[in-house]
């Protein structure tokens, strides 16, 4: 099971990272998520800053991701009917309590390396909407 939106780094062979974000549920056979790809490679020791607008809710048609890199957007759907194409639709709450953000840096079993990863300027804004 993974947290319902997740932004990771995914290291290929050469040194080369690319940066993966992630969104919807996934549990079990259940596996209802949207992965993206950032269109360019992520370089080492180079400042970034990822944003994500991210409305929670337990239905498909109405829980959404729009996350960005650098002001640009990070996602854009290929269904040309929808009004915002960079809105990822999943559901993305398993139950009604809420979720938050987990920020870390997390270790496989087959890392032989020291990593270091930095944070600057982390905001974090919530807003309450009741549903009808």
């Amino acid at each position: 099971t993974h947290p319902p939106v997740y932004l990771f780094f995914d290291r290929k062979e050469g040194g080369i990272y690319n940066l993966v974000f992630r969104t919807g549920l996934e549990t079990g056979e259940m596996n209802e998520t949207v992965t993206s790809v950032w269109k360019d490679d992520i370089k080492p020791n180079r400042w970034y800053q990822f944003s994500c607008e991210i409305h929670w809710h337990i239905y498909s048609k109405t829980g959404y991701a729009i996350p960005k890199l650098d002001d640009e957007y990070f996602y854009k759907s290929q269904d040309n009917s929808l009004a915002d194409p960079h809105k990822i639709y999943r559901r993305n709450m398993y139950n009604g309590i809420g979720n938050y953000p987990k920020i870390g840096l997390y270790r496989f079993g087959n890392e032989k390396s020291d990593r270091t990863i930095y944070f600057d300027d982390f905001k974090l804004e919530s807003e309450y909407i009741k549903c009808e």
